[in-house]
C-alpha cells in the first residue's frame, strides 16, 4: 500500500468516525444531520479512492463518473480537511451550546424548586387560615346555642317577673284587707297571758315595745299557734316588725318583752 493510500485510508477513517459522531450529536440535539451526513460519505468516497490507488501502478481512480488523477485527489484530501476543521469549529460550538442548555435547565429545575418549597408554605398557611375558620364556625355555634338559651333564660325570667308581679298585687290586697278595727290596742308586758281572761279575743297585730324578743301563742289545747320573733327595726335579720295572728278563746300568750296588741279586721 503507497503512502498516499495510507494517508487517504486513515482520513476516510476519521471523516467516518466524527461524521457518524456529529450526526449522533445532530440528532440528539434535534437539528439538522446534512453536513454529518455529506461528512461521513465523503469519508467513504476517500475511503473508495485510498482502496484503489493501493493498488501498484494505480495513479488515478473514477469518481461519480470522473476519472479523479493524483493531484486533484490531494486537493480533495484538503478541501476536506478544511470542511473538517469547520465541522469541528461547529461540533465545538453546539457543546458550548448544549454545556449552556444544561446550564440553563440546571437554573430552571433551581427555580421550580424554590417555587415548590413556596408552594408548599402557602398551602401550610392556606391549611392554618381554613383551621382558623372551621374554628370560628363552631364557635360561632356555640355562640348561637349560648344565644338560644340566654332567650331562655329571659323568657323564663319574664314569666318570674309576672308571677312576682301577681304575689306583690295579692300581698297589697292583702295588706289593704287587714284594717285595724276602732278598739284600744292592748299592752301586755313580759309573761304569760290567757286569751279570753287577760285579753279579749280577736284578731291581732302583734308589735314589739322593746327591742324585740320570742313571741310565742298556744290554742287552748295546747297546740303550737305562732312562734317567732319580733324586731322593732326589723333589721336584725331574725324577726319581724310585726305579726299578725288569731288570739282564739283560751289559748295562752308568751313574751319575753313587752308587747302592744293593736285589733284588726
Amino acid at each position: 500500500m503507497t503512502a498516499v493510500a495510507e494517508v487517504l485510508m486513515g482520513l476516510s477513517a476519521v471523516l467516518i468516525i466524527f461524521g457518524l459522531g456529529w450526526m449522533v450529536v445532530m440528532l440528539v440535539m434535534k437539528k439538522s444531520v446534512q453536513k454529518a451526513i455529506q461528512t461521513t460519505g465523503a469519508g467513504l468516497t476517500i475511503l473508495v479512492i485510498g482502496g484503489l490507488l493501493s493498488i501498484p501502478g494505480v495513479r488515478q481512480a473514477e469518481v461519480d463518473g470522473n476519472v479523479v488523477v493524483y493531484e486533484d485527489l490531494m486537493t480533495m484530501i484538503e478541501e476536506q480537511e478544511g470542511i473538517l476543521e469547520g465541522i469541528e469549529t461547529d461540533v465545538a460550538a453546539a457543546e458550548k451550546k448544549k454545556r449552556d442548555k444544561d446550564t440553563e435547565i440546571a437554573g430552571k429545575e433551581e427555580e421550580i424548586t424554590a417555587l415548590d418549597k413556596e408552594i408548599k408554605a402557602k398551602q401550610a398557611e392556606v391549611d392554618e387560615i381554613n383551621a382558623m375558620i372551621d374554628g370560628k364556625k363552631e364557635l360561632e355555634n356555640e355562640i348561637s346555642d349560648i344565644d338560644g338559651q340566654l332567650d331562655a333564660k329571659k323568657k323564663e325570667m319574664e314569666d318570674l317577673d309576672g308571677q312576682l308581679a301577681v304575689k306583690k298585687e295579692e300581698l297589697a290586697d292583702m295588706d289593704t284587707s287587714i284594717k285595724e278595727k276602732k278598739m284600744a290596742p292592748v299592752q301586755l308586758p313580759a309573761g304569760h297571758f290567757t286569751i279570753g281572761k287577760d285579753l279579749p279575743p280577736n284578731r291581732y297585730k302583734v308589735m314589739p315595745l322593746g327591742r324585740g324578743s320570742n313571741f310565742i301563742v298556744y290554742s287552748s289545747s295546747g297546740s303550737l299557734l305562732v312562734n317567732t320573733i319580733l324586731d322593732r327595726n326589723g333589721e336584725s335579720g331574725f324577726g319581724v316588725p310585726e305579726y299578725i295572728f288569731e288570739a282564739t278563746d283560751g289559748g295562752t300568750i308568751e313574751s319575753e318583752e313587752s308587747v302592744k296588741l293593736i285589733p284588726v279586721e
